[in-house]
């Protein structure tokens, strides 16, 4: 009971953005959060508005379709959101969709949505979703309010500090860690956490971590070799496949 009542205050403060091309589940996605206490929900109904919206508006969390008929889709807003940082770490972009294609899967995997959601969902699994992704946020907003004020120093501080933890944010506070470093190009110290992660389980984010860093270091062929790995373990990442054609 405790924990839905934290979950209802945590949506209380947030602002959402609905983004779909139907006015029908605008209208329904737009109730549900409205159902889970968030009292600002704003909906959009192509990319183009969507993006106007976001360049005068903040909002904490984004749910967009990724199908948007003849406009920006889904992943084109993100894209352009994130190049524009018209989206803030603090804050959340969940991607739906109807469609599991992997060329769909290749674009939304390259620049990681929050979380992705496949159509149809009932507003139970829209809320488990969202139930969780909105702790992690919590959890983690030090960490990601320092990045989006462009403070690393403090941001690496508080990752240490989470990681300390020992808790089920542990990894993502790692790979937080890591990104501070590449950001202030100080690749000798990215490099250090992906190898060390590497160390305890293989995971892909750790990977291709590892290969960008080398990259930057000069050391191509050990980075061409990592990639190449990936892509004969079927990595769905695009990021692979960007950094093998440069």
């Amino acid at each position: 009971m405790q924990k839905k009542i934290d979950l209802f205050k945590i949506y209380q403060r947030k602002t959402a953005l609905v983004i779909d091309d139907y006015p029908d589940m605008r209208g329904s996605i737009r109730r549900m959060l409205v159902n889970f206490g968030i009292a600002s929900v704003d909906t959009a109904s192509s990319g183009e508005e969507a993006i106007l919206k976001c360049e005068h508006n903040h909002f904490d969390l984004i749910l967009a379709d990724y199908n948007l008929g003849d406009t920006k889709s889904g992943q084109q807003i993100l894209e352009e959101l994130r190049f524009r940082n018209l989206l803030k770490f603090t804050s959340s972009y969940v991607m739906i969709t109807a469609e599991t294609t992997r060329t769909m899967v290749f674009g939304a995997l390259e620049y990681q949505p929050d979380d992705y959601l496949t159509k149809p969902f009932t507003q139970s699994v829209l809320q488990l979703r969202l139930d969780r992704l909105m702790l992690e946020k919590e959890a983690l907003f030090p960490i990601n309010h320092a990045i989006d004020t462009g403070d690393f120093e403090r941001a690496i501080a508080c990752c240490d500090e989470r990681i300390e933890l020992q808790d089920r944010y542990q990894e993502k506070a790692w790979r937080l860690k890591a990104r501070c470093f590449y950001m202030r190009h100080k690749f000798p110290q990215a490099r250090k956490i992906y190898e060390d992660v590497q160390k305890e389980r293989t995971l892909d984010w750790a990977q291709i971590g590892l290969g960008k860093c080398l990259i930057e270091m000069g050391e191509l062929d050990q980075a061409e070799q990592i990639f190449a790995e990936l892509v004969a373990n079927n990595c769905l990442c695009l990021e692979v496949f960007d950094c093998l054609a440069d």
